[in-house]
């Protein structure tokens, strides 16, 4: 039968694993040859922020064409926003 661990053996292993060290620095291979300036920081963000804002929008895109698509597949042979279409330049006219 497994014996019960005593508040003794529950520390001292506490202990062994506090001895137990974490590297946090990064590979250095990973480390820019010198620190970035707060330009190169900006303009990195930039492009970070502006590759987002594009994945966005196409995403954006995919899903309007596929309401459109769901929205025509609905809709009769018959264009209903033709005749509204008309009506609105001919008032400006």
């Amino acid at each position: 039968m497994p014996e019960k661990p005593t508040v003794r053996k529950v520390v001292e292993q506490e202990e062994q694993r506090s001895n137990l060290k974490i590297d946090l620095r990064n590979e250095p291979g990973n480390l820019p040859d010198k620190p970035l300036s707060a330009e190169d920081i900006y303009l990195k963000r930039k492009v970070e922020v502006t590759q987002q804002d594009y994945q966005e929008f196409l995403q954006y895109q995919q899903d309007k064409a596929r309401q459109n698509e769901a929205g025509q597949a609905g809709r009769p042979a018959g264009d209903a926003a033709e005749p509204a279409l008309r009506k609105s330049t001919d008032e400006v006219s």
